[in-house]
């Protein structure tokens, strides 16, 4: 039942990215598969640049599968920090990382926003794979989204590979925007790739996860440089 209704899941990823006008993404930030059961975690994402991008998500291990949560997102740049959109999101664990072996999860949002009330929801594939020394994570992104140009679809994805250096995992990040059917108008986003170093302090699921990556534009179009930074706090 579970390889049955992720099949179902990744063809949902992709009818979904390929009905529509393609729109290009900022670098994907990458979601893991947490919190555990009985956690609630915090945690901040920042994407930086000309015009910078924030989110903040609250989120909940209800069972050993499921967790649900809520996100704030905003952007600054010439003006102050103003946060203009909010969802709400749920994600099935098929398979715990902890326990061995590659897992796997599929997450669902819906988003809101204050000047156009729907603004928009995603589906997201995660896979991750934790050893003693190796920590390699991956994303898949279809959503549909609304802007000033109207609606459009993406198909984004992010992924990593670290190595452990005692409290530190030292890797490499990419991320980019796949093909998608959008027409001849239609903005090609940029590929990513960079370096990334994360902090853990007190295990993985209770603590602190403090994390940093740079990525730089090798094909496509969007900014040279993105830096990127994420806070995690579990209790």
């Amino acid at each position: 039942m579970p390889f049955r209704t992720g099949v179902l899941a990744a063809a949902a990823l992709l009818w979904a990215a390929g009905n529509g006008a393609a729109i290009a993404r900022a670098p994907l930030e990458i979601e893991q598969l947490e919190p555990e059961k009985g956690t609630l975690q915090a945690e901040y994402q920042g994407v930086y640049g000309h015009e910078a991008g924030h989110a903040l998500q609250l989120s909940y291990g209800v069972t050993d599968h499921l967790v649900l949560g809520a996100e704030a997102e905003g952007v600054s740049g010439d003006g102050p920090l103003r946060f203009d959109q909010a969802g709400v999101l749920a994600l099935y664990r098929f398979s715990d990382p902890d326990d061995g072996g590659w897992a796997f999860g599929i997450e669902g949002q819906v988003d809101v926003s204050a000047a156009s009330g729907f603004s928009g929801g995603a589906l997201r594939g995660l896979v991750e794979h934790r050893a003693p020394l190796w920590w390699v994570q991956g994303n898949l992104l279809a959503s549909r989204e609304h802007d000033d140009a109207g609606w459009g679809n993406s198909l984004s994805y992010s992924g990593s590979v670290s190595r452990r250096a005692g409290g530190l995992w030292i890797g490499v990040e990419a991320s980019g925007d796949l093909a998608v059917p959008g027409g001849p108008d239609a903005e090609r986003g940029g590929q990513y790739v960079g370096p990334s170093l994360i902090l853990q302090i007190d295990g993985h699921h209770r603590g602190l996860e403090l994390g940093t990556s740079l990525l730089a534009r090798w094909h496509g179009e969007g900014p040279a440089l993105v830096p990127h930074c994420f806070l995690q706090l579990s209790f």
